[in-house]
């Protein structure tokens, strides 16, 4: 790893990737892609969530950018300004964590499907 890489662990960052495949909401960009970094080895960073904890892993080779990102402190009056404005125009809302079956990550009924088709696609004579 780099010295000036080492500059990142500990503060709040956001980390930009390349395009991947999925369809994510506003709120899972915040939840995959900021986070306080734990750690930078050679194959990529590691990050934590700030209010969720959850951790996330990404690689190098999907890395674009990585940028540290500005806290505002409540206590701050300024800030406090800039907090208070921002929670009027998007009110805070915590993210769906339960995935169920009708998730649009996970749907059952579809998964069924594609086995169902890879076995029949397998079990066919050559």
């Amino acid at each position: 790893m780099k010295d000036f890489a080492k500059f990142f662990i500990g503060k709040p960052c956001t980390v930009t990737t390349l395009q991947i495949n999925f369809r994510f909401k506003e709120e899972q960009m915040m939840d995959y892609f900021m986070g306080i970094i734990d750690d930078i080895d050679e194959h990529g960073i590691l990050m934590t969530h700030p209010i969720t904890k959850c951790k996330n892993y990404i690689f190098f080779p999907h890395i674009v950018s990585i940028a540290e990102e500005q806290v505002l402190y409540e206590d701050n009056p300024e800030h406090a300004k800039i907090i208070e404005e921002y929670r009027k125009e998007k009110p805070i809302t915590a993210p769906k964590r339960t995935i169920t079956a009708e998730s649009q990550f996970v749907n059952p009924a579809a998964m069924a499907n594609i086995a169902k088709k890879a076995k029949e696609a397998f079990s066919k004579p050559s």
